[in-house]
């Protein structure tokens, strides 16, 4: 415990000449604006994760509302639709997580279970909130194209069940590599032979073109 602070009182000599009282070097406003500047960067951190946190569960809220829209719909009705914007019988099989003679099936009238019935709403719903968020446009093609030098497509992405990452990418809010990473964590073990994973100088793990001496 400190003592008590007592207050100046002046004598004879201190009257005209108040003591001297040392404050605090005050900052300059450079080095104000800096520590502003890093409390900001700090609390904006911690807000971009929740942020992402809240715009990751708010994409699968938007996709299952699509969904639950799609569902009451026929399934012949929702294959029709996914033949109609090109998507073949083997990426709808693939997605929905069954096989093609059992959407041939399908397509002949033959009964499928709900849980496949919603894995189709899901894919239907899916490829709307491309065309009508993202802009997208052929969807099909889209989600064939490769994904950062590799042999995986969107298709493959949206099978291991990671559309709303899917979703984030084609917002542009991640890259392609990171949506490999997140969805299938294995894909740089299989890439194609023509390229080869190194270290960066940043000490991350990067991909390029092997040189003709090192393809065989």
């Amino acid at each position: 415990m400190t003592a008590p602070r007592t207050r100046y009182q002046p004598t004879a000599t201190t009257a005209l000449t108040p003591p001297r009282v040392v404050e605090r070097t005050q900052l300059s406003d450079v080095d104000i604006l800096a520590n502003e500047a890093g409390y900001l960067r700090s609390n904006v951190g911690l807000l971009s994760e929740d942020v992402a946190q809240v715009h990751g569960d708010s994409l699968q809220l938007q996709l299952e509302s699509h969904a639950d829209a799609a569902s009451k719909r026929s399934p012949l009705d929702l294959l029709n639709e996914l033949a109609e914007k090109g998507f073949s019988w083997t990426s709808v099989a693939r997605v929905v997580g069954v096989s093609i003679p059992a959407v041939r099936k399908w397509r002949n009238g033959n009964p499928m279970s709900g849980e496949n019935r919603r894995n189709l709403a899901l894919m239907v719903a899916f490829v709307r909130v491309l065309e009508e968020d993202y802009l997208i446009r052929d969807g099909a093609s889209w989600l064939d194209m490769p994904l950062a030098a590799s042999s995986f497509t969107g298709i493959d992405v949206l099978a291991a069940g990671h559309a709303h990452e899917l979703m984030q990418f084609a917002a542009e809010h991640i890259r392609s590599k990171d949506l490999l990473d997140s969805a299938i964590p294995t894909w740089r073990d299989t890439l194609d032979d023509r390229f080869e994973v190194y270290e960066a100088p940043d000490g991350e793990r990067a991909i390029r073109v092997r040189t003709k001496d090192k393809v065989g």
